[in-house]
């Protein structure tokens, strides 16, 4: 008898604790996950599992670049224009001191000369002037578009339709002037100057001597040979065109 009251009386113990368990989990927060009742300690265990994802993105970017030819080659290009027979000058000269170094240059058509050619030195061509002698190529001075001068644009367009550069100061690479005038065939003209410290004097040379004027954002040029000279000497070059 008395082994079944012991009996009972669990009974009803195991039944309280899991009534009391049953509404520690119903309660706001959950089970604490230590308490103790009735002399027996119950501890509960909680695992958290986190997955994490991680996507990477790759980007490809493609550029394109269009790779122009050097302003001045090592040898002279081919398919300019040439100037009409015996006009075409030349001069460089070699000043007592590096302010006073000189350059000239004038070209006078054999073809027509459209303004087109010339393309656009207000904004987006540029200009180089080459000059080679039997040796190789012995000056370059080249003058970019849209090149400014103090506050005002260097080129401007002509009153008789054409292009003009001033640059007194002769910045770039010693040039202080181009004219272009498109005209018909023995009358369109080019004519380029430069002087001072930053301009370069290759004299003397060694004939023949083959001047280019050449556009930097196509293959346009002109171009005349000198296959005699007038003078040439340590301080001077001059010379008419074949």
């Amino acid at each position: 008898m008395e082994a079944c009251e012991r009996s009972a009386t669990e009974v009803v113990a195991l039944t309280v604790l899991l009534l009391i368990a049953s509404a520690a989990l119903a309660a706001p927060g959950g089970l604490d996950p230590s308490f103790s009742t009735g002399g027996t300690r119950f501890v509960t265990t909680t695992i958290t599992t986190t997955t994490t994802t991680t996507t990477t993105t790759t980007t490809t970017s493609t550029s394109t670049s269009t790779t122009l030819p050097p302003p001045c080659t090592a040898e002279p290009a081919s398919g300019c224009q040439a100037a009409t027979a015996h006009k075409a000058s030349l001069l460089v000269k070699k000043g007592s001191i590096p302010a006073k170094n000189k350059l000239s240059w004038k070209w006078l058509s054999n073809g027509t000369v459209n303004l087109g050619d010339f393309g656009s030195p207000i904004t987006t061509t540029g200009y180089v002037l080459c000059l080679y002698d039997n040796t190789g190529l012995k000056m370059a001075a080249q003058v970019p578009a849209e090149r400014m001068c103090g506050t005002k644009l260097c080129w401007k367009a002509g009153r008789k339709k054409g292009f003009k550069y001033t640059d007194k100061i002769g910045m770039s690479d010693g040039l202080t002037g181009i004219r272009l005038k498109p005209r018909a065939a023995g009358k369109a003209k080019i004519g380029v100057n430069g002087k001072g410290t930053n301009l370069t004097v290759p004299v003397p040379l060694m004939t023949p001597v083959r001047v280019q004027l050449k556009r930097t954002d196509t293959g346009g040029c002109w171009d005349a040979t000198y296959s005699t000279a007038s003078k040439n000497t340590a301080n001077a070059f001059k010379a008419k065109s074949d």
